[in-house]
């Protein structure tokens, strides 16, 4: 007979892993009662509170939102969206994040967390990320990138939608317990044509047109960190004739991507 367990959150969808005798269930329970809750059933209709999994230790959430939890070289990782953290540095200043905690766990048992929160990215809107595995045993994930305050041209032009997926990526779990990601290897099939621009130097404040009026891009690039003498090294993308523009860079003062 199998056996299995579930993860719920608010958009009710259920993931389903192989552990013990039993279906087990971990469940947001948010506003003024901030943790992971973990509820077991033999048959997926009748279900009853056996423990909280996941105790939230900050008072500036109000919701841990679509918690989920997987396996990823012998630990567990619990990944969820806070909602409203309060900025400390670089950190949450995306408002809508997702993060994740490691720990041991075994059905029947508490779930020792071994971690701090960490944030999966520092991305503008990666939130309420689902995570399945593959045919090969690799951890996948999807992110919703909509946003809940900014208007959106799928709100404000009639396109009738709301928000989208990112990119698939893959989870993977280093020594140290960090979550690390990487762009789904899958993803490579729908490459049309490779550019190679080969090494070159830039100068201070100076910049290097690689692309332009291009749609859809997928870009590979290496800085050499010890050769270069810069504060930041940034990449430019989307930039719009009014100015607007995303920047993905190194800064080194502060040694953050």
């Amino acid at each position: 007979m199998y056996s299995a367990s579930a993860v719920t959150g608010d958009d009710g969808k259920h993931y389903i892993y192989y552990t013990g005798n039993r279906w087990e269930n971990p469940e947001n329970r948010g506003e003024g009662n901030i943790q992971v809750h973990l509820y077991t059933s033999p048959d997926m209709l009748t279900w009853d509170f056996d423990r909280v999994l996941y105790d939230n230790p900050r008072d500036d959430v109000f919701m841990l939102e679509c918690p989920d939890l997987f396996e990823l070289n012998g630990y567990w990782v619990l990944t969820f969206s806070p909602e409203r953290p309060a900025p400390t540095g670089y950190r949450n200043l995306n408002i809508h994040n997702a993060g994740y905690v490691v720990g041991q766990w075994a059905p029947g048992e508490a779930c020792e967390v071994l971690t701090d929160y960490c944030q999966i990215d520092w991305n503008h809107n990666l939130y309420a990320p689902q995570t399945f595995e593959t045919e090969d045993r690799r951890r996948a994930v999807f992110g919703w990138i909509g946003s809940f305050d900014i208007p959106t041209a799928s709100h404000t032009k009639g396109h009738r939608w709301s928000g989208q997926l990112t990119v698939p990526r893959e989870l993977r779990l280093t020594e140290g317990l960090k979550l690390t990601n990487y762009s789904l290897a899958e993803v490579e099939q729908l490459r049309q044509e490779t550019r190679d621009f080969g090494s070159f130097t830039l100068g201070a404040n100076k910049d290097l047109a690689l692309l332009e009026n291009s749609d859809t891009y997928d870009i590979e690039r290496e800085v050499d960190r010890p050769a270069t003498g810069s504060e930041r090294v940034c990449l430019e993308l989307m930039k719009t004739g009014a100015g607007n523009r995303v920047l993905v860079g190194y800064d080194s003062l502060d040694s953050c991507l």
